[in-house]
């Protein structure tokens, strides 16, 4: 009796336990709950251009504190009617200027980018590591950069492939990522063009240094694509401070901050991959991605992404019938 009772208590324990490991490893295997912006996609937007212009393959967007958005881009060689290269849309998708072309100096890189900075000026990269800066009518303004050199003197074209302008007003500063034969971040006063500092190129490290893309933070840190598939984190001095991996195969084109105060989330243009990856800003994972589950149509040639101060994304592609698309900020979504 004594013994059967000792049996059975040590049973209920050992079950008990086993109850207690079960539960736990179920916990810890549990996916966590992830908190991610949802999008909608704004079928009816852009509105058709006039003068039966179509926006070409290759394009850069930005958009400027009236959420106009710029759009750079190669006109279309079959059209008789070329588009000019530089456009501006209003929120509602409608054209309201168009300019630019060769007057006087080199015109686009290989792979246009734009940015409008926190004064309203276009700047427009070139193949040679050099900025351009515009005003939004298109006057030509100023050009910063350096003609870049090779490890054995010859000068490299660079195909710049994104500029950013500084916000603090008593130090303006033009941050210069070029991209494919230098791979290297080069930085210039705003006002005179000088050249300040820069890392990257070549034998420089860190070896990853930014190529295709670069983005500020509120709190004062340069977000970059780096290799194929990274995103870094500096400090404006060039200081490495964190990297991760947005995709196992990709190739990262474009970055762009949620517009919350504390900037939460990262969007990842990846072009191999055909989606925008979403990423947690402190941690650099991967939260989740805006694919052709969650668009009209697949992505084909992801070569920009931007948001608006709504929180709404906005898209170019290299390869697609609809080559800039408008997605509409829903909210922040409970996922698995």
């Amino acid at each position: 009796m004594v013994r059967d009772f000792w049996l059975g208590a040590g049973l209920v324990v050992v079950l008990g336990a086993f109850g207690i490991i079960s539960w736990r490893l179920e916990a810890r295997n549990a996916a966590p709950v992830a908190r991610v912006p949802s999008f909608e996609e704004d079928q009816s937007w852009p509105k058709a251009l006039p003068n039966h212009w179509r926006i070409g393959q290759d394009a850069g967007v930005a958009t400027d504190a009236q959420d106009h958005v710029w759009i750079v881009q190669h006109p279309d060689p079959s059209c008789c009617n070329p588009t000019p290269p530089v456009l501006e849309l209003d929120a509602d998708g409608k054209l309201i200027n168009a300019w630019g072309g060769r007057e006087g100096f080199e015109w686009l890189s290989a792979k246009p980018s734009i940015t409008v900075d926190s004064e309203g000026y276009i700047w427009i990269p070139d193949n040679r590591g050099h900025a351009q800066k515009f005003t939004q009518d298109g006057t030509f303004v100023m050009q910063v950069g350096l003609e870049i050199k090779g490890p054995a003197g010859a000068e490299v074209e660079s195909k710049t492939a994104k500029i950013l302008v500084g916000q603090d007003p008593d130090n303006q500063e033009v941050y210069v990522a070029a991209g494919e034969g230098v791979h290297r971040m080069a930085v210039y006063d705003a006002l005179t063009g000088m050249f300040k500092r820069g890392w990257g190129a070549f034998e420089d490290k860190p070896d990853r240094v930014a190529t295709h893309c670069a983005e500020f933070s509120n709190d004062g840190f340069l977000y970059m694509c780096a290799g194929n598939n990274f995103v870094q984190v500096f400090q404006l001095d060039g200081t490495l401070v964190k990297e991760g991996s947005a995709s196992k195969n990709g190739a990262v084109v474009d970055i762009a901050l949620s517009r919350d105060a504390q900037q939460k989330y990262i969007y990842v243009a990846d072009t191999v991959a055909g989606e925008i990856f979403v990423m947690r800003r402190d941690k650099l994972e991967v939260l989740g991605a805006l694919n052709r589950k969650g668009v009209a149509a697949p992505f084909h040639g992801l070569s920009g992404v931007v948001t608006d101060s709504q929180g709404n994304l906005y898209t170019c592609e290299t390869q697609s019938g609809k080559p800039l698309r408008k997605f509409r900020y829903t909210g922040v979504v409970s996922r698995n």
